[in-house]
């Protein structure tokens, strides 16, 4: 049978179709940037306008204002991935921080003495303004913590072994955890190359050539469980916010509309 805008569709069809639909972009999404990484943005966005279209010839219009929020999907399903080869990837124990290597494959490092130099911290907040098309303008405030993360045989005077990052207070508390061992590498991307060139004027300090950056955690188990977690919930985020906003929005309205 062949749906039209003005056709009205079951309410079990509307909630069932969005729910399988949504769930199915999402692992489609998730195993297309886990295996091509950033090319597979040229396949994903095809995708979601081509399953986008099939719902709303199913489901009718009422799927466009869910339309909208799938599109957070995508980069949902982005930071899913990211998540999910980290969990799947190669992880080294026993790390040292002098002389450190980055191995091939391998994103995740437990080290056995390493420590972080919370007195040596430093916060920047930067805000960049953008325009859309139309020529508006919209500003954007990114946060950026810094620590230097050395070995307990590091003295002052020395170079800085490597840093600690984080984008949130939340994330920079693990810092204090004398305990917290495992680090998760990260580029030296986006504003971090000004962030610790900042931070090694304050401070008077220098670092060692190609210091690596981490994501802090306190243990590999712990990085683990967290990462199981974002990846399970940004599954079924969307198929639930679907199935939910049908039961109290469109399933009442349309009950009201028939009855009348």
């Amino acid at each position: 049978m062949r749906y039209t805008f003005d056709d009205k569709p079951s309410k079990l069809g509307v909630l069932l179709t969005g729910t399988i639909g949504f769930l199915v972009l999402n692992l489609f999404c998730l195993v297309i940037f886990y295996f091509i990484g950033s090319w597979g943005w040229a396949i994903v966005v095809p995708g979601f306008l081509t399953l986008s279209y099939f719902l709303v010839r199913f489901a009718g219009s009422a799927v466009l204002w869910f339309a909208i929020l799938a599109l957070g999907g995508l980069a949902l399903s982005w930071i899913q991935a990211k998540d999910l080869k980290i969990l799947t990837g190669k992880k080294q124990q026993n790390a040292t921080l002098r002389g450190f290597q980055l191995l091939k494959g391998t994103k995740t490092y437990s080290f056995q003495d390493a420590k972080v130099l919370r007195q040596y911290s430093h916060s920047k907040w930067i805000t960049k303004v953008t325009r859309n098309h139309k020529g508006e303008r919209s500003r954007h405030t990114y946060f950026y913590y810094l620590a230097p993360l050395v070995d307990k045989a590091w003295q002052p005077g020395e170079p800085v072994l490597g840093w600690v990052i984080a984008t949130s207070g939340h994330l920079r508390k693990i810092w204090a955890k004398e305990e917290a061992n495992t680090g998760v590498w990260q580029e030296r991307e986006s504003d971090w190359p000004l962030v610790i060139q900042e931070t090694l004027r304050k401070y008077k300090l220098a670092e060692v050539e190609n210091a690596p950056l981490f994501k802090w955690y306190e243990s590999v188990e712990s990085l683990q469980r967290q990462k199981k977690f974002s990846v399970k919930v940004g599954i079924v985020f969307l198929p639930a916010l679907w199935f939910v906003s049908v039961l109290l929005f469109y399933w009442p309205s349309k009950k009201t509309k028939d009855a009348a």
